[in-house]
């Protein structure tokens, strides 16, 4: 039998509105049915090093395991990165 995920692409942009470098800048997705309950997870490093101001596009490909999806929630973050090296 022939499985068919339904694959969906997520596409857009993050940018470091700090005022220092950012590193291992990462985005994290969360898929989320009809009754808030998580059905779909994705969590991808976006940039290395990402300077003050500056912006990295990105693009997840996800299919949900657990359901149908209707709602997605998309954190990015990263740590600082130390200016004493």
């Amino acid at each position: 039998d022939n499985v068919v995920l339904d694959e969906r692409q997520v596409r857009g942009e993050v940018q470091n509105v700090g005022e220092t470098d950012a590193v291992q800048v990462q985005i994290v997705l969360g898929l989320f049915d009809a009754d808030n309950a998580l059905v779909g997870f994705r969590q991808a490093l976006v940039a290395e090093q990402l300077g003050s101001g500056q912006k990295r596009s990105f693009t997840l490909t996800i299919a949900p395991p657990g359901g149908t999806a209707v709602r997605a929630v998309l954190l990015a973050y990263g740590t600082v990165a130390n200016s004493e090296e």
